[in-house]
């Protein structure tokens, strides 16, 4: 039976794996990175800060549907056109544009695939890839001086801009994913970690069973690590932490950039989830881990209808596929439904959910947040300790 890197690279990899350019040279690590609308400039911090011994794949992109006169597009041209160094591969994903719903699920794919089968030929010593987008800033330390395990390891992460309003969007945002890690944390869920495509690193082999990254415009990062926890651990790292440039951006759907730039209200007016949604779904999650849905009453009973549960558990499946169909995703859809009957209200509000004591303002509580998240972890399907 051939291993699954072989598997992967034969029938799931993107032609631009399969054509990669020879190497002539070996490199310790490698560095995937994304690149549409950005300035030559980010490339050239990441190179200092990651060192001659990791390689660096760039995968330029535009996605089909933009004007080649735009400013967008020309941005693009000059980046492509001017990023050149040593231990630097450059895709070129403009003059064959992506698929416009396909974005960067796509080009995350087309550079991991490409680093994937230079592991393969043994021209990257150590079998991770790591993936990372072109507004962070490395923190020295990014790569690790010893191996890891297989699966993946998620980096804590923070906002910054000297632009005092868009800090405060920023965080407000990021506020609200940590809101809802933290319930999903506090109800028990193995899927309580972060889905920021900047942040993660993957086992070669990892990646590889879960066929890599999805081919979407949006929540690539989130769908990958939704199939990966099935399969594998995710490490939550308590450092260093990855420092993320706020911007307002369209290059998305939704997510960080389209949420900073929509953002108006003011911070005790921004709405989030109802912490009680929380409760119902740790209540969802002692009958998933006990087998027992008899003890689903009132609103959990009726989403849980409403998502197919009961008729999944007729079949009597074990306590470790409960899990698995119980993922990620449908945790979500869980708490999306949950408003039906708990509306979103303030989040600063529902942050006194989380603490007896909450800190009395976003700066606080961001911190505070962020001391919890940096706590390190091992979450996923495959770390649950079943009885």
């Amino acid at each position: 039976m051939k291993h699954p890197i072989d598997q992967y690279l034969e029938r799931y990899a993107e032609p631009e794996a399969r054509d990669r350019q020879r190497l002539n040279k070996r490199f310790r690590h490698v560095v995937v990175i994304p690149a549409y609308d950005e300035p030559v400039e980010f490339a050239r911090e990441m190179l200092s800060t990651l060192g001659p011994n990791v390689l660096m794949i760039v995968v330029v992109n535009v996605p089909d549907n933009i004007n080649p006169r735009s400013p967008m597009y020309q941005r693009s041209r000059r980046l492509l056109q001017h990023l050149s160094a040593p231990n630097l591969l450059t895709v070129d994903r403009v003059n064959q544009p992506i698929p416009k719903n396909q974005g960067v699920g796509l080009a995350r794919k087309i550079g991991a695939d490409a680093a994937l089968g230079y592991i393969r030929d043994g021209t990257i010593d150590e079998p991770y890839i790591y993936s990372v987008d072109a507004d962070v800033q490395l923190p020295n330390g990014y790569i690790p001086s010893i191996p890891r395990t297989e699966g993946a390891y998620l980096y804590s992460y923070r906002h910054v801009s000297t632009d005092p309003e868009v800090l405060r969007r920023a965080e407000l945002y990021e506020l609200h994913m940590r809101h809802y890690v933290a319930g999903l944390r506090l109800a028990g869920s193995p899927y309580a970690f972060h889905t920021l495509g900047s942040t993660i690193s993957v086992s070669a082999t990892a990646y590889a069973q879960v066929r890599g990254f999805p081919r979407r415009d949006a929540a690539e990062d989130f769908y990958f690590l939704n199939k990966l926890s099935k399969v594998s651990k995710i490490h939550l790292l308590g450092s260093p932490e990855i420092v993320i440039n706020a911007r307002a951006s369209h290059r998305v759907p939704f997510g960080t950039g389209p949420s900073i730039a929509s953002i108006t209200e003011p911070d005790d007016c921004y709405l989030s989830y109802h912490p009680q949604s929380f409760e119902y779904l740790r209540d969802v999650i002692n009958a998933i881990s006990t087998k027992n849905e008899d003890s689903l009453e009132g609103p959990s009973a009726t989403t849980m209808k409403q998502l197919g549960y009961f008729d999944f558990v007729s079949r009597d499946p074990s306590v470790r596929q409960r899990h698995e169909w119980f993922d990620g995703f449908k945790t979500l859809r869980f708490i999306h439904l949950m408003r039906a009957v708990l509306p979103d209200v303030p989040l600063l509000h529902s942050l006194n959910h989380h603490s007896p004591n909450p800190p009395p303002d976003r700066t606080d509580l961001i911190s505070k947040l962020r001391r919890e998240d940096r706590k390190p972890r091992i979450l996923g399907v495959p770390a649950i300790q079943y009885r």
